[in-house]
């Protein structure tokens, strides 16, 4: 197989976001056995941008906890991902199903997008 065979390949099986990105500024905690505390960069209702101290294998899977504000107390949501995408300082997570309470968060941030 050629190179150009296989960059089309590759382009042939490249993620494509369906969902707009939003800048945030958001903590978010890498659950496991040295749990990190993270900073996200932007949020979607199918993925998030997050910025890291260290980083993670594209494909693998982790927990992460998102902690939510803008409310009398922060609402913590555990969610699922899987890492798209690792370069230099940054993670770029694809979540492994819908969370309505991120759903949620990203729909008051369209709403407030749309008002401006």
């Amino acid at each position: 197989m050629n190179m150009t065979n296989m960059s089309l390949s590759a382009l042939d099986h490249s993620p494509v976001r369906q969902h707009r990105r939003f800048s945030v500024a958001l903590e978010v905690i890498r659950t496991g056995a040295a749990p990190e505390r993270e900073r996200v960069a932007n949020l979607s209702r199918g993925g998030a941008c997050v910025v890291t101290s260290s980083s993670l294998p594209a494909g693998s899977r982790h927990t992460f906890l998102f902690v939510l504000s803008g409310r009398r107390e922060p609402l913590v949501v555990p969610v699922r991902a899987q890492i798209a995408w690792s370069a230099h300082d940054e993670l770029g997570l694809t979540f492994l199903g819908s969370d309505p309470r991120i759903d949620a968060y990203v729909e008051k941030i369209e709403e407030a997008k749309r008002r401006r």
